[in-house]
């Protein structure tokens, strides 16, 4: 009875993600466990991790530590800036390549002012910490450090073998993934980890655990595993995307579909909910992609063929 209070006040829900499908299927970041988003190299994993989870979470009030081995502070400070600046600002009077060549007109300075702005409110909520390798030491003083301090999810960027080459690198990898996990609950944190999807995967449709290659056996510890790929040619012709009917008048889903037909012009990728212990799993979601301005937007569901070794 006493746990039935708890749950019905809503305190097993975790940190809020930033599309309504996926935090729904997912109850959000939980605390105490381990995560993952996978997506093959340059395919937008941090790119897609701002709007998924950092910024969501630290607009709701949380503290997010961002530990990066790959990308540098003046990289993430400029990525999360443009994030902002898009999607929270609504301007589009200037994408992410005018970030990089500069000669902002006056109109942008104003608009990256605001973009400044809505982060300053946020900025005790968000740190940034550096790494030069991807060894876990580093990553257990930070988790340690920052979990006293009253952060609550910490995003590692990006988590691999410190010898991809070495069949025991890879071993040691999944120890790796292990002792994150035992450390997730250690310092009741929510830890979301990225990390690349084997290269044996490239040009399969359905993604699972099999895409992981050698690593299959860090997503053993995981919680959650998310998985997106690029949406190819006439592979938007094909795909069926839907998404449920709102009522006109309340405004609430109701269980009538609606088909979403995807533009030929337009980026889509395709997003895998691999592994979910919070809810449904084997669920497949469509967002439209533009990565001029590092916008996500939720299309709905789709159901992609199984076509994955042993087919």
């Amino acid at each position: 009875e006493k746990f039935i209070k708890e749950w019905n006040s809503g305190s097993a829900i975790g940190f809020k993600l930033g599309f309504p499908i996926l935090n729904y299927i997912t109850c959000g970041l939980h605390k105490g466990t381990l995560s993952f988003l996978l997506a093959h190299s340059g395919n937008g994993k941090t790119s897609f991790a701002i709007p998924m989870s950092i910024l969501p979470i630290i607009e709701s009030g949380e503290k997010v530590v961002i530990i990066a081995n790959e990308q540098g502070e003046s990289e993430w400070r400029q990525l999360i800036l443009a994030t902002v600046l898009f999607s929270k600002i609504k301007y589009k009077g200037m994408n992410r390549q005018k970030l990089l060549y500069g000669n902002f007109s006056n109109d942008d300075l104003i608009h990256m002012k605001q973009a400044v702005e809505w982060l300053e409110n946020h900025s005790k909520q968000l740190e940034f910490a550096h790494m030069t390798d991807y060894g876990i030491e580093n990553i257990r003083k930070i988790v340690k450090k920052y979990s006293r301090m009253g952060y609550g999810t910490i995003v590692v960027d990006t988590l691999k073998p410190e010898d991809d080459a070495s069949d025991k690198a890879w071993g040691v990898f999944s120890e790796t993934a292990k002792e994150l996990f035992v450390l997730a609950q250690q310092c009741n944190v929510a830890m979301l980890c990225t990390a690349q999807l084997a290269t044996n995967s490239y040009g399969r449709k359905y993604l699972d655990t099999s895409s992981v290659g050698k690593s299959k056996a860090i997503v053993e510890v995981a919680s959650q595993v998310i998985m997106f790929r690029t949406i190819q040619g006439d592979e938007k012709k094909d795909l069926k995307v839907w998404r449920h009917k709102r009522d006109e008048k309340t405004g609430k889903l109701t269980n009538i579909k609606e088909e979403v037909i995807l533009d030929d012009d337009k980026d889509y990728i395709v997003l895998f909910v691999t592994k979910n212990r919070y809810g449904e799993s084997n669920v497949q979601l469509v967002y439209e992609r533009n990565m001029a301005f590092n916008t996500y937007y939720e299309l709905g569901y789709t159901k992609v063929d199984y076509d994955g070794f042993g087919r």
